[in-house]
C-alpha cells in the first residue's frame, strides 16, 4: 500500500498537512521534546532460528487451549529476551515488585515509543480481572487503564451488571500503547506475556472477562474467531488453579458498532451469572 506523499512545506497550510501526514504514518502523539533513535540501544538482528510455534488443539468443551506463545522465526537475542522476561516475572512475590520489574524490563521496543506504562485500574484482588488488548491513546494521556470513552462505555457495561469499576481489577495483555494503536507484533506480544501471566496470578481473579477477539488469541493461545469464543465458558490454566474465562467484544469495536451492544449484554448476562455462581453469592 503507498503512503500519502510528504506535502510541499512552502504551501499554505502546509503545518496542517505536515500534521495530517505524520497521523496517516502513525506519529499520533509526542514523546519526547527532542527526537531519539528508540531502536540504537537494541540489540542487532541475527540470523533467525526457525523454531516452530507449539501447535495448540481445538477447543473442546469450553477448554482453552493455553501455552507459551507462539515464537515464530526468532532470533537467539529475541529468545535470550524473552528468556530474560520469564525470570523477572517469576521473581515478583507481590503486583508491585511486578510492576518496577515489567516498567523497568528493557527488551520490548514498545516501553521507548510509549509514553508511560499503564499497569491496572480498578481494584486490586477484585474477583473479577478484565483484561484488553493494550492501551489505547485516551488511557495513555490519562494515565489509567479504560479511560475517555471507552472506559465509560465499560464502567456502563458493568454497572448493567451490578457492578462497578471499584468492584473489578482492569489490565490489558500489552501494557504500553503500541504507535498508532497498531496491532502488537508477535515478539511484542511473547516479551509481555510471561509479565502478563504472573499478573493474573497474583491477582488471583475467580474469573477473568477478554474484551475482544486480540486479546482472547494473546492470552489463550487460541485463532478462534469471536464469534466460536462469545457464549462459551473457557479456561486459563496458567496458575496454581484454573480460572474461568469469558470473551466478549471489545470497547473500542462496540463504540464504532453500537448495534453490536445488545450481543454484549447476552455475554454480560451470562458472565454475571457465573460470577454469582462462582462465588455462592
Amino acid at each position: 500500500m503507498s503512503s500519502p506523499d510528504l506535502p510541499d512545506p512552502t504551501t499554505v497550510g502546509a503545518l496542517e498537512a505536515l500534521l495530517q501526514w505524520y497521523v496517516a504514518m502513525g506519529a499520533d502523539a509526542a514523546i519526547d521534546e527532542e527526537p531519539r533513535d528508540c531502536f540504537a540501544a537494541r540489540v542487532a538482528p541475527e540470523e533467525p532460528v526457525k523454531r516452530q510455534a507449539p501447535v495448540h488443539p481445538p477447543l473442546q468443551d469450553g477448554a482453552a487451549s493455553h501455552g507459551a506463545p507462539p515464537r515464530l522465526e526468532t532470533t537467539p537475542a529475541a529468545e535470550a529476551l524473552i528468556d530474560q522476561a520469564e525470570a523477572l516475572a517469576a521473581g515478583a512475590a507481590t503486583l508491585a515488585e511486578l510492576r518496577h520489574a515489567w516498567e523497568n524490563f528493557q527488551g520490548c521496543g514498545l516501553a521507548a515509543t510509549a509514553s508511560q506504562m499503564i499497569f491496572s485500574g480498578g481494584t486490586p484482588g477484585a474477583r473479577v480481572m478484565i483484561l484488553g488488548a493494550a492501551p489505547g491513546s485516551d488511557d495513555e494521556r490519562q494515565g489509567e487503564a479504560f479511560a475517555g470513552a471507552a472506559g465509560r462505555l465499560i464502567d456502563a457495561m458493568l454497572k448493567s451488571i451490578g457492578l462497578s469499576r471499584n468492584d473489578v481489577y482492569l489490565s490489558n495483555v500489552i501494557p504500553w500503547r503500541p504507535p498508532g494503536n497498531r496491532p502488537p507484533a508477535p515478539l511484542e506480544a511473547a516479551l509481555c506475556l510471561p509479565f502478563t501471566r504472573r499478573h493474573i496470578t497474583l491477582a488471583a481473579p475467580d474469573l477473568i472477562l477478554c474484551l475482544g477477539e486480540r486479546t482472547a488469541h494473546l492470552l489463550l493461545g487460541t485463532k478462534e474467531p469471536l464469534a466460536r469464543l462469545r457464549g462459551r465458558w473457557l479456561t486459563y490454566e496458567d496458575g496454581p488453579a484454573p480460572i474461568k474465562t469469558a470473551v466478549t467484544f471489545s470497547p473500542d469495536y462496540l463504540l464504532s458498532q453500537p448495534l453490536q451492544k445488545k450481543r454484549a449484554w447476552v455475554d454480560l448476562l451470562a458472565f454475571s451469572k457465573m460470577l454469582e455462581s462462582a462465588t455462592g453469592s
